[in-house]
């Protein structure tokens, strides 16, 4: 049995792809543990071409699935679907792992009892080349129950410590709630699979080393000044993360985990549209329709968050805009 599935969806990334790959095979010695995955999704440029030549070198370690475009989340479905390690982590096509570190995680694995495995994470920004790195608190000799984490909630870098990035997840724990998988053709998926670990997870483990390399700065991720762009998608993650919160059958600290999840993003939710100089019309609409589904149906987590202060921004703009427009039109008729 691998070890190790390694998940990596790929679309458009022929210029990132190698160098994520050539990460994972640095250590000869752990490649025989690698179920590597890589997923292309439906790309235009030559991601599967290079893919494949990978494969041909590495066939009892490298896979490669070709797919109709269907976003990261499709791509992530179906690299689980295939996972045959005994642990799963996404990695996606234009990171990478720290060669450094790396070998040592394979092999600590390959003991682990732990359901979640926690790594740090660093970040690379595009640009400038300047890093950020995410180095977690907590180190444990031994796996901890998830309850035991519901203190931690609150703490500013909790969604960074368990995030896409920093969880390798044991596969058949994953396999029991993925269900349908994550929503395809979505931006902000990760927060949904964060959600799923902690359906299933029972333990967690913090090892003392950086494992995941993570690129930002590249114009087609969903981050930064296309947030707005894709706001859509942002209000599909959290209604499935509200109705998960329904589910009696789930734990009781997967609640009060999500529940913090929910009104972090519903902040950043509505931060999207109060920080828009002008907001479309389509926009405002998307905004008050969400607003008031919200006070329907979750009036709790609405007022645990920030957004009914920030919805009272938005509405003042919207007085603000309307009543210039009425000053300009009795402006105008007072000049015939």
């Amino acid at each position: 049995m691998k070890v190790l599935s390694v998940v990596i969806p790929a679309y458009n990334t022929e210029l990132y792809l190698e160098r994520c790959l050539d990460s994972l095979l640095y250590n000869e010695s752990v490649i025989q543990y690698l179920d590597i995955i890589v997923v292309d999704d439906g790309s235009s440029d030559d991601t599967s071409k290079l893919a494949n030549r990978y494969r041909k070198l590495y066939p009892e370690s490298i896979s490669v699935l070709e797919k109709e475009n269907g976003g990261h989340g499709s791509a992530v479905n179906a690299g689980i679907k295939v996972a045959t390690g005994k642990y799963v982590r996404i990695v996606d096509s234009d990171d990478w792992v720290d060669v450094d570190n790396f070998e040592e995680y394979v092999k600590k694995l390959k003991k682990e009892k732990a359901d979640i495995v926690v790594t740090d994470v660093r970040r690379q920004q595009l640009y400038d080349e300047s890093e950020l790195n995410f180095r977690f608190k907590e180190k444990n000799d031994k796996p901890i129950p998830i309850g035991k984490i519901e203190d931690k909630v609150m703490e500013d870098d909790f969604f960074f410590e368990f995030s896409m990035h920093s969880m390798t997840v044991k596969t058949e724990k994953l396999r029991e709630v993925w269900g349908s998988g994550l929503l395809e053709k979505t931006f902000y998926v990760d927060q949904q699979f964060v959600a799923k670990v902690f359906m299933c997870a029972r333990t967690y483990i913090e090892y003392n080393f950086n494992i995941y390399m993570y690129f930002i700065g590249r114009p087609e991720q969903s981050m930064g000044d296309g947030f707005l762009k894709h706001i859509d998608d942002h209000e599909r993650v959290l209604k499935w993360l509200l109705k998960t919160t329904r589910d009696k059958n789930l734990p009781k600290y997967y609640k009060k985990i999500v529940s913090r999840q929910i009104v972090l993003m519903l902040g950043t939710h509505y931060k999207a549209y109060a920080n828009q100089v002008r907001l479309p019309k389509n926009k405002k609409k998307e905004i008050k329709s969400f607003d008031k589904y919200l006070r329907k149906n979750y009036s709790n987590y609405y007022y645990k968050s920030e957004a009914p202060m920030v919805f009272e921004q938005i509405r003042s703009v919207f007085s603000n805009t309307l009543l210039n427009k009425l000053v300009r039109y009795y402006r105008g008729r007072s000049e015939v």
